[in-house]
């Protein structure tokens, strides 16, 4: 039979508890300091080339952003066909 707790890389039931009982404050503001010094690292550590493709990237995402909205708003893509001629055989 296996024993309970106590094990290798088990913690005591206490400090279990007590780190998980952080507030909303101490984890917004955990949170805060990852990405301030996530976006801290990224301006001074990334290069030229990888910006340029991070910011074309965005661009990209952007723009799938307002094609979703625009079908969610008109329904579909405009037809391109209705503009050609009628008497158009393909």
């Amino acid at each position: 039979m296996a024993k309970k707790g106590g094990g290798v890389g088990t913690k005591p039931q206490q400090q279990q508890d007590a780190s998980a009982t952080k507030s909303v404050s101490e984890v917004s503001e955990d949170f805060s300091k990852v990405m301030n010094s996530l976006v801290k690292n990224y301006v001074e550590k990334a290069t030229v080339r990888t910006k340029l493709i991070d910011s074309f990237m965005v661009f990209l995402v952007a723009l799938g952003i307002l094609q979703f909205v625009f079908c969610i708003l008109v329904g579909t893509f405009v037809c391109f066909t209705d503009y050609y001629p009628k008497n158009l055989v393909y």
